[in-house]
């Protein structure tokens, strides 16, 4: 057994694990793919021992990607096994007890992605069961109709957003006190000041107040793009743009706090020293 677990190699199961997620799904044929590739593959992993110890190992413990995209698939299988949306489908069991033994630390990501795996699967239900009254159980929904699918999906995106937000803002278990700024309940306020902000851009705002807690106060743009759940390609523009609502809503409070672009790698907030 010793032999086989150093044999083991954990990326052929990343880059299908990988290439699920980033699929492009155009037609009712990609949805069947990415349901069935999905609930395969989380059920392959749930079981696989030799999976389970590698990604638990010292090796990946930082590997963020990867460990993300496994919470991904193990969730998304799971839901999947259970929300019987092409019924004629034979599903695979998912557990995660195993996993979650020798990876404790995944167990509130994995609840948290099992949240926003349900609402998106019931939704997309829903969806599929008034295209299948008007299209007389067609097998296939191509074209317009397809597109007008994902138009109805996008409504829900808010609610699924709303908890991947919040996340972030939940795995804050103390108060922050940064100069004039602070972290309280999981708000943000200038002084006694409540501040009015977005998810998206409060998850930046904490960002920096986490940062500036330490002597090294950088924050890379990748921890930026984590933060804003935004996707690899997001480019430094775009991250601009959002650090740049956050800076003019703080320095309107205080001309003195600044937000300093370094290196074109990422930002240092300077909140500390302000009074």
């Amino acid at each position: 057994m010793e032999k086989e677990s150093k044999k083991f190699n954990i990326k052929p199961f990343y880059k299908t694990a990988d290439s699920l997620l980033r699929a492009r799904i155009k037609t009712i044929d990609d949805v069947k793919n990415f349901y069935i590739g999905v609930n395969n593959l989380a059920s392959e992993i749930s079981s696989n021992q030799n999976f389970i110890n590698e990604a638990g190992s010292i090796k990946y413990s930082d590997n963020i990607k990867l460990r993300e995209g496994v919470n991904y698939i193990l969730a998304y299988g799971q839901v999947i096994e259970k929300s019987k949306l092409f019924v004629k489908k034979s599903l695979k069991k998912v557990k995660l007890n195993a996993f979650l033994d020798k990876n404790p630390r995944e167990r509130s990501e994995i609840i948290i992605i099992l949240k926003e795996a349900e609402v998106y699967f019931y939704n997309l239900k829903q969806e599929f069961e008034k295209y299948k009254k008007d299209q007389a159980e067609k097998d296939e929904i191509t074209g317009k109709e397809m597109e007008s699918l994902r138009n109805d999906i996008k409504k829900h995106d808010e609610e699924i957003k709303a908890i991947r937000d919040a996340k972030f803002i939940k795995q804050i278990k103390e108060d922050i006190n940064i100069g004039p700024l602070s972290l309280k309940n999981g708000s943000v306020y200038y002084g006694k000041e409540y501040l009015k902000l977005t998810s998206q851009i409060k998850n930046l705002c904490v960002l920096f107040m986490q940062a500036s807690k330490d002597i090294d106060w950088f924050v890379s743009d990748d921890s930026i793009r984590e933060v804003l759940n935004a996707k690899d390609d997001l480019s430094r523009d775009g991250i601009e743009k959002v650090v740049s609502k956050l800076r003019c809503i703080l320095r309107g409070k205080n001309k003195a706090i600044r937000i300093e672009r370094r290196d074109n790698k990422g930002y240092m907030p300077i909140f500390n020293k302000i009074r």
